[in-house]
């Protein structure tokens, strides 16, 4: 019961801590997992390099938190500032350690 009653509390006071009227949408806290998921298109728990490339639309081997909106939401400005780059020790792919060793947040 604790489980379901945290988090509901949880969503109640966030809700309050928003001002009402705010012009633009708050930036929200990106899950690295979610964007390690994503890229694992075929998931096999090792992204390649052509799974990468759907989301890194400049082709600079870095995933920024502006692509990830472009892919995901279709938009610009959702999440919070982050990078990803590319890194693979043994050259076919990214695990998850290596993704999330790898995940930076950004101010």
């Amino acid at each position: 019961m604790k489980s379901k009653l945290l988090p509901a509390i949880c969503g109640i006071i966030m809700l309050w801590a928003v001002p009402a009227g705010s012009a633009e949408a708050p930036e929200q806290e990106c899950n690295p997992e979610e964007i390690f998921q994503s890229c694992d298109t075929n998931k096999d728990g090792i992204i390649s390099l052509d799974e990468w490339a759907a989301l890194d639309a400049d082709k600079n081997k870095t995933i920024t938190n502006e692509e990830w909106d472009k892919y995901r939401y279709k938009s610009e400005n959702k999440t919070k500032a982050f990078q990803v780059k590319f890194f693979s020790v043994y050259g076919n792919g990214m695990n998850r350690e290596e993704f999330m060793q790898n995940f930076k947040r950004l101010r």
